[in-house]
């Protein structure tokens, strides 16, 4: 899940939020989102339910049209190795007397 805030007050504009992903950066913001949130005033927290399978980079950017505002980007890691357990940590079965 890809979370984001919008903050500011926008007023009565209308646009898209949209999402890019790449296998690179800088991501290119020219052609078509990967995934397109279209605005609701009263909102201010959006979110993306994506499947990621590699490291990628993300960018979000309100957008109308041609027009693009900055994007927002960050670099997601993926590992397809278990996460270490805590040291000192063991399960067991106990009763309760």
């Amino acid at each position: 899940m890809l979370e984001w805030s919008v903050e500011g007050d926008a007023g009565e504009a209308d646009y898209t939020l949209g999402v890019w992903f790449a296998n690179e950066a800088p991501v290119n913001l020219s052609g078509d989102p990967d995934a397109a949130i279209p605005r609701a005033r009263s909102m201010e927290h959006y979110g993306h339910f994506f499947r990621q399978t590699a490291p990628c980079h993300v960018a979000v950017a309100a957008f109308n049209g041609t027009s693009r505002g900055r994007p927002a980007t960050m670099f997601l890691p993926w590992d397809t190795d278990a996460p270490a357990s805590p040291a000192h940590q063991w399960a067991e079965s106990r009763e309760d007397q």
